[in-house]
């Protein structure tokens, strides 16, 4: 069971997937799955929103989805240089009562400039539209969600966008965007401190209801700040950061001030 106290509601999922992985060229690489899932949603406390309670109860959605990856960067989680691509396409609706095409891509290039210095500038946008079907569903917990330390960084967890009654309820589309500078710590290279970096960001973002070119840019959220990173592995890191939002819109829900991250990845 998964909770969302910041949505709240919980759900829990039973089903099969199958999934299938194969390359067409160097470094792009292709994820073919088809999943069937019976949902239980329900609310999280007495304090859920009615706007949630009304997606309470259980769905079938039966999905295909296909990732496309394109990955050429010297280091998973530092980079010095190198770009990263994924597309990411599902289509629920080949039987169940849910319904909708889901769409969401991600770019990111990261450039060496001077003395060790990396500027990284990473563009992340999704859209979600329902199916032709009027007896197919669309429930909160195939809504994108937005804000938080992997993310649009001084927001609290899924604080960027529309709420009611202090739960967020998702949205259809979104775009957000980062841009960092990393340097390593001053402790050598080859040592310990190549597991640290430092770094000054620039977070930029938007909930969309429906997509459209007046909406796009409208009430767009901004934060910076700076802090310090952490590789965890060779798959994750953790990320400390002093975070100061300077764009917010009525109903975001902020957290100003240190923010504590972990994560496989980051805007």
């Amino acid at each position: 069971m998964a909770t969302y106290p910041n949505s709240g509601y919980k759900e829990t999922n039973r089903g099969m997937a199958v999934d299938l992985t194969f390359m067409t060229g160097p470094q792009m690489v292709h994820n073919l799955s088809y999943e069937g899932v019976w949902r239980d949603l329900r609310c999280a406390g007495k304090e859920s929103a009615f706007a949630i309670r009304e997606h309470s109860g259980h769905t079938l959605k039966s999905s295909i989805k296909h990732i496309f990856t394109v990955d050429k960067r010297d280091d998973h989680i530092f980079p010095n240089e190198g770009s990263y691509f994924r597309a990411n396409q599902e289509f629920a609706g080949l039987g169940g009562n849910i319904g909708f095409f889901k769409s969401e891509v991600e770019l990111q290039t990261n450039i060496p400039l001077i003395e060790e210095l990396v500027l990284q500038v990473t563009l992340n946008g999704g859209n979600l539209r329902p199916y032709q079907d009027s007896e197919k569903n669309i429930t909160v917990a195939d809504k994108f969600f937005i804000g938080g330390p992997l993310n649009v960084r001084g927001f609290e967890q899924r604080g960027l966008g529309h709420h009611i009654d202090g739960n967020a309820i998702g949205c259809s589309s979104f775009w957000a965007s980062g841009l960092h500078l990393f340097h390593p710590i001053p402790l050598g290279r080859g040592g310990f401190g190549d597991f640290f970096r430092i770094h000054g960001f620039l977070n930029a973002g938007n909930a969309l209801h429906e997509l459209s070119a007046d909406a796009l840019f409208r009430d767009t959220r901004m934060s910076y700040g700076c802090g310090l990173a952490f590789k965890l592995g060779g798959m994750a890191r953790i990320e400390l950061n002093y975070c100061i939002p300077v764009s917010t819109y009525k109903g975001d829900r902020l957290s100003p001030g240190f923010q504590f991250g972990v994560g496989v990845n980051f805007l």
